[in-house]
């Protein structure tokens, strides 16, 4: 027998979701469903091609946003690849320490 510690680990973890339209948040629920009812009550008072063409840039926005992957939204992940690449592009990406450190 080791004498080496043994640690209990719980598998399987997945972040909280929260339980909104879709599984998408509260906020972009409730937001779906007000642009959803802007297509409708357009469809009723100005007619079936207003209503198409205000859908179709609804869905387009909606789809990033519902989609998701590893508990982040579609626009998450690209805030996240942006804030990565501009910090990249500035050099802070990459650890300095010592005399090549930028604190003084």
């Amino acid at each position: 027998m080791s004498n080496e510690p043994t640690f209990n680990t719980y598998g399987n973890w997945r972040r909280p979701r929260s339980t909104g339209l879709l599984g998408a948040t509260f906020g972009t629920s409730i937001a779906g469903i007000a642009a959803a009812a802007v297509v409708i009550i357009a469809g009723l008072f100005l007619g079936m091609r207003v209503a198409l063409l205000l859908a179709i840039p609804v869905i387009v926005c909606f789809i990033p946003l519902v989609i998701s992957r590893d508990g982040r939204s579609g626009y998450e992940r690209a805030l996240m690849r942006f804030q990565f690449w501009r910090g990249r592009r500035r050099g802070e990406h990459a650890y300095a320490s010592g005399t090549f450190s930028r604190v003084p």
